[in-house]
């Protein structure tokens, strides 16, 4: 007959099980091998600092037509920091490196119209004036946060700017309170668009906006 022999259980055994079985319920190995998440808190965070310097361009604007440098310049520093610590934190190179592509090509697109012959939005149609400034200067950190996201956000917002400022421009027309010449701030609009190609990437909003 042969013997069994059990493996005394002293404290310094049964406390070391037990930590090491509560690790695995509290971090099961296919979470410690996925790719660390952005804090919502820290989303939630960024993009409310974001929402309300949206605010507050899109009233300068609209008043002044004008984008102040004393705000456009360091959130496009701000958000280019931010890009960097998340790359950092998730350790992924490609998403920022996709985000900040895509904040020079919309800034680049801004910048070709700027220097083109048809670009400031009039109530009568495009002016040869040129853009301003401030909007190529904008264009670069929308892009950052939309590229962020991905292609999509980037070009729903694009699309979403020109379309918004055009309906803008009908409607004026039509209920007299704009004529030919009128300049239209397009800041807001560019702003309008971000905020729908961000909503974009959120299924819920998304669903909502597509009217499923």
């Amino acid at each position: 007959m042969k013997r069994c022999y059990f493996e005394p259980l002293t404290r310094a055994r049964v406390i070391h099980r037990v930590l090491t079985r509560a690790g695995e319920i509290a971090y099961p190995r296919s979470m410690t091998m996925a790719e660390p998440a952005v804090p919502t808190v820290a989303l939630a965070a960024v993009y409310g600092g974001l929402l309300l310097i949206a605010l507050a361009l899109t009233a300068i604007d609209a008043r002044e037509h004008r984008l102040p440098n004393r705000i456009v310049i360091p959130t496009a520093i701000g958000v280019v920091v931010l890009c960097v610590v998340d790359a950092i934190w998730r350790r992924d190179t490609e998403t920022l490196t996709r985000a900040l592509l895509g904040g020079g090509v919309l800034m680049g697109g801004y910048f070709l119209l700027y220097r083109g012959p048809a670009v400031r939005v009039e109530a009568g149609g495009m002016s040869a004036s040129g853009m301003g400034a401030g909007d190529v200067k904008l264009a670069f950190p929308l892009g950052v946060v939309l590229a962020w996201h991905g292609w999509v956000p980037l070009m729903i917002a694009t699309v979403s700017a020109f379309l918004l400022a055009g309906a803008t421009v009908a409607v004026s027309l039509v209920r007299g309170r704009a004529h030919a010449k009128s300049l239209i701030a397009f800041g807001p609009f560019m702003l309008m668009g971000a905020v729908l190609g961000v909503a974009s990437t959120h299924e819920t909003i998304a669903a909502t906006i597509v009217g499923v």
